[in-house]
């Protein structure tokens, strides 16, 4: 699996970082493999009626094995986050938000049309652990986690990767890791744009983000994306509610460049950034640059661009 962060600040700079593990998916295959192979083995002695009990302690052993790896790969992960979160503060007072995939094995269920690759990465991949594991290391670090005033928040990511992060509308994603917008023409990694929704969901549920001068570019989106829509003709006639609407205040306070910033994680399939498929670092998904948004109120990105932090780490590469 790889982890992709995007940096959101006042000055409208967004920065994505990538965190991949390349050997992960191997480590993890080869073991899948001899658990399947030990699998295979027991069940056919028993339905030869030979004792299996020596096999199935080797299965035991294997599954255990196979645990123990995975684990440690998570544990790595996490420490590179917490380490990237701790660079990113000396400059910051951050905000950090993770994606929170609800019923996501719901959709993995055999039955559903996604194969069995689809459903066997899902069913492996621990989202509770990573999460939890980050939430633990930053409260270890003096970080407020719980209550109205959290600076760590996961976040429902319900319809954010399909959905357009500029302008709202409903995106294409032609491959699992490309994003693009036939409406206004955006493309991009599909987690990145994900995870640029999910910042700007984070920032409505922040009210201390809500007077920061800057920050409030990323709901807008959202906002032109749900008024666009017609509503339905009962719908219309109802008096307008405070329920579901944008937290952020009409009139922006201005506060001193650089002060607040949000951090957004999500967890990706590894298999998007591989080595060996067309789909790795030459897909024009994977774009290279860090935009630097013109402040007068505008979505348009300035004219210089520079190189994306791109890394395995988090540490941006030249």
């Amino acid at each position: 699996k790889a982890a992709c962060a995007t940096l959101l600040t006042p000055e409208k700079t967004r920065q994505a970082s990538y965190f991949i593990q390349r050997d992960k998916v191997n480590t993890i295959k080869k073991y899948d493999r001899l658990v399947a192979e030990l699998q295979r083995e027991m069940y056919t002695r028993r339905n030869q009626g030979l004792s299996s009990d020596r096999v199935a302690e080797k299965l035991r052993r294997m599954r255990s094995k196979r645990e123990n790896v995975a684990k440690e790969y998570d544990r790595v992960l996490v420490r590179q986050l917490l380490d990237y979160i701790s660079e990113l503060s000396k400059k910051y007072t951050l905000y950090v938000a993770i994606g929170r995939l609800k019923n996501i094995r719901m959709h993995a269920r055999k039955g559903n049309y996604q194969g069995r690759r689809f459903r066997g990465m899902i069913h492996s991949w621990a989202f509770a652990r990573i999460s939890d594991s980050l939430k633990h290391g930053l409260a270890q670090q003096g970080w407020k986690v719980e209550g109205k005033d959290t600076q760590f928040r996961t976040v429902p990511e319900a319809w954010t990767s399909i959905m357009c992060w500029k302008c709202g509308a409903k995106g294409e994603r032609p491959r699992q890791n490309y994003f693009h917008c036939p409406s206004c023409g955006l493309k991009l990694n599909a987690d990145r744009n994900g995870s640029i929704n999910i910042a700007s969901r984070m920032l409505t549920l922040t009210k201390s983000l809500h007077s920061v001068r800057g920050l409030g570019l990323w709901t807008r989106a959202v906002v032109r994306g749900t008024t666009n829509r017609r509503a339905p003709l009962k719908a219309q006639k109802k008096k307008p509610s405070s329920q579901g609407k944008s937290l952020l205040s009409k009139k922006e306070q201005v506060s001193s460049s650089g002060e607040s910033a949000a951090v957004h994680f999500v967890q990706s399939d590894l298999a998007s950034f591989s080595d060996g498929t067309i789909k790795s670092d030459n897909d024009p998904a994977v774009v290279r640059t860090v935009e630097t948004l013109s402040v007068a109120g505008s979505d348009a990105p300035a004219s210089i661009q520079e190189k994306e932090a791109r890394s395995s780490g988090g540490i941006p590469s030249r």
